[in-house]
């Protein structure tokens, strides 16, 4: 048995044979091209290329439970399986709310985080230059996760290190997380209130996919087409007070008044902000 089959073995993975041979295929390639950086990373080698060989036929691969077995950190986890798919010229994948979701056993966040999300977009692009605003990515991965950790942590106790095992920056992503905690605190502290009734709301049309985990596929089409409507209409028309209004009359989510505290105080946001910006530029 080769390494990566070892590896497939430990994590208790059911996988067909093109896939275990596409890992093994993967592990060689690296082993010929290994950087100075990977070598200290060898022991998490043969699980990243099982990882990958997973991901390139868009089967689910356990990350969160490999790095709690490695008991290695998310980073370092992410670092290494960044430098793997440069070696071997693979795209990264494409990351969603919903993606997410399916990957931490959430489905039924999927709702109130594009709600959140749409929050705390149309909050700090009021802030935002004219320059800035229309280089601002607001499907940024690092973003989307940790609207969705923030949500997760505060209805379902999802632990940040589970997130950063998905996310391709961490550093981002924890400034990310700054940034909606202060822009949407009233939205925070109203799902601390009604989390519960929140969540019984918003697992109706999610579920059939906690039954079919798997047809991961099936499940992101439908969540692209509901948060590519849901999203477009929160975001029509007028934006500013307007806008936050209008999504106060539609939204499940109770939000703050516009001079509320939900727009954070520069001073305490300054760095984060500056990050951020920058990268946005």
């Amino acid at each position: 048995m080769n390494d990566t089959d070892a590896a497939a073995a430990r994590l208790a993975l059911e996988l067909s044979e093109p896939i275990l041979t596409k890992a093994a295929e993967f592990r060689r390639i690296v082993q010929q091209k290994t950087t100075p950086a990977l070598v200290k990373q060898t022991v998490l080698i043969p699980y990243l290329c099982v990882h990958l060989a997973c991901e390139t036929r868009q089967i689910s691969f356990p990350a969160v439970q490999c790095v709690k077995l490695l008991q290695t950190t998310g980073s370092k986890y992410n670092t290494a399986l960044g430098r793997i798919r440069q070696i071997l010229k693979l795209p990264p994948p494409v990351l969603n709310l919903h993606s997410l979701a399916v990957r931490l056993g959430a489905t039924q966040l999927v709702g109130t985080a594009e709600e959140l999300l749409a929050v705390f977009i149309a909050r700090y692009q009021e802030e935002m230059t004219d320059q800035r605003r229309s280089n601002f990515d607001d499907k940024n991965h690092n973003l989307l996760a940790a609207v969705f950790y923030v949500c997760g942590k505060t209805m379902m106790k999802i632990a940040k290190k589970d997130v950063e095992c998905l996310v391709e920056n961490c550093t981002m992503f924890k400034t990310y997380t700054t940034l909606v905690e202060h822009y949407c605190k009233d939205e925070i502290h109203a799902l601390k209130r009604t989390g519960a009734q929140q969540i019984q709301r918003n697992a109706a049309p999610y579920a059939c996919e906690n039954a079919i985990v798997n047809g991961e596929e099936a499940g992101e089409a439908l969540a692209s087409k509901r948060s590519a409507s849901d999203l477009g209409n929160r975001r029509a028309g007028a934006s500013g007070p307007a806008k936050r209004a209008r999504m106060g009359a539609s939204s499940s989510i109770p939000l703050a008044p516009v001079t509320g505290n939900g727009i954070a105080n520069e001073s305490v946001l300054a760095s984060a902000v500056s990050g951020i910006n920058a990268m946005v530029m």
